[in-house]
């Protein structure tokens, strides 16, 4: 009787357990996430003259849905999402800061994506981003090599030169780039660019640039008082774009008449080195 009444007590459990999921059903929708896919984001642009080139590389997405983080995703991504109806979404763009391997940062200057979506539950929703630059950004040095007479890079000091190079079939885009040349046996190639003035205490200063190059090369901040290196690039034989964050150095380096400068410096292994630059531009 004992051994009865155990195995009665034992059913009446598991039936209150199993009467919510057959009343409410344990394969519940709300457990079912529906998909946001997101291949690519793309830069539009509010004005050439005010922010120049939209040529970027967005590797990242910060997902956000109502407001909630839903995570940081590389490109291309589809994410779960644990939600039904309709939502808002907003999207923010995020690049290799630096260039160094999947050290993603959320830039600072491009405007966030937003859209009211609906998501169905085992669904996957695709939607192709949009972003711009951020309104009131400051752009004080845009240079896209497209016109040679007015130049804002210059050679510094060292052998070989730096030309503004007009020969579409060679830059990035437009009419021309910048091209720096150092031949076998020279010791190193130094140029500048003109002095912007940088005020302190911005949120963030950035430089961006388009590059190809068969040789390593240097890039840095100097003023009148004191200069500072912020990355070495290695050689690429296509394309690349490099978001730099010049934020640290700016916030110590004493002076406000900023300078940019390359440095290509000798390889006895490359016996004319060559590095192409386009679309360079200083944003705070």
């Amino acid at each position: 009787m004992h051994k009865n009444n155990t195995t009665w007590i034992s059913l009446g459990l598991m039936l209150g357990m199993l009467l919510p999921c057959i009343s409410t059903g344990c394969a519940d929708k709300a457990q079912i996430p529906a998909f946001l896919r997101i291949d690519t984001i793309l830069l539009d642009s509010t004005s050439y003259d005010s922010v120049g080139s939209t040529s970027s590389k967005i590797r990242f997405a910060w997902v956000y849905t109502d407001d909630n983080l839903q995570g940081v995703y590389q490109l291309p991504c589809r994410v779960p999402i644990l939600k039904s109806g309709s939502t808002n979404l907003k999207i923010f763009a995020g690049v290799n800061e630096n260039g160094v391997g999947e050290q993603a940062l959320q830039y600072p200057f491009y405007a966030f994506y937003e859209s009211a979506v609906t998501f169905t539950p085992g669904d996957t929703l695709t939607v192709v981003p949009h972003v711009r630059y951020n309104k009131g950004l400051k752009a004080p040095y845009i240079e896209d090599f497209n016109i040679d007479f007015s130049p804002t890079v210059s050679k510094d000091m060292g052998g070989g030169f730096f030309d503004y190079l007009m020969d579409s079939t060679r830059a990035f885009e437009g009419n021309g780039c910048g091209y720096f040349y150092l031949p076998d046996g020279e010791q190193a190639l130094i140029c500048t660019t003109n002095v912007v003035t940088t005020p302190k205490n911005k949120a963030a200063y950035m430089v961006e640039f388009d590059y190809k190059n068969n040789c390593d090369f240097l890039i840095g901040i100097r003023t009148s008082q004191d200069g500072e290196t912020i990355l070495g690039l290695r050689a690429r034989d296509t394309w690349n774009k490099i978001y730099m964050n010049i934020t640290p150095a700016v916030d110590v380096i004493p002076g406000t008449d900023l300078k940019l400068f390359f440095i290509v410096p000798q390889d006895t292994l490359v016996p004319i080195q060559e590095v192409y630059i386009d679309n360079l531009k200083l944003l705070f």
